[in-house]
């Protein structure tokens, strides 16, 4: 992203997705869209939909990868309740 001159619209930031939210709410980060492609256990994803939706701004997009895993639905579900829906194999929430 650096090399191609994106660096004023996205960071890079290789840390595992539970640390890199705690990071983000630290520095007190508001973000227009995060992509959420990380663990597929049940519990990891539950808290990072929940960690990151505190991150996001209002009227801002989640787009949640691998939605065919069952666990990954199931967490989805229920911390975003009916406003997550299927975009073409993934899966979006607005806040």
């Amino acid at each position: 992203m650096v090399h191609k001159g994106y660096k004023d619209v996205i960071t890079p930031f290789p840390v595992d997705s539970g640390n890199g939210a705690l990071a983000l709410k630290h520095w007190n980060v508001q973000a227009d869209l995060i992509y959420i492609d990380a663990a597929h256990d049940y519990e990891y994803v539950k808290i990072d939909f929940f960690r990151y939706s505190e991150l996001l701004r209002e009227g801002g997009y989640i787009l949640i990868d691998d939605w065919h895993h069952n666990p990954i639905k199931t967490a989805a579900k229920e911390v975003f309740g009916d406003k997550v829906f299927d975009y073409y194999g993934k899966a979006v929430w607005i806040k």
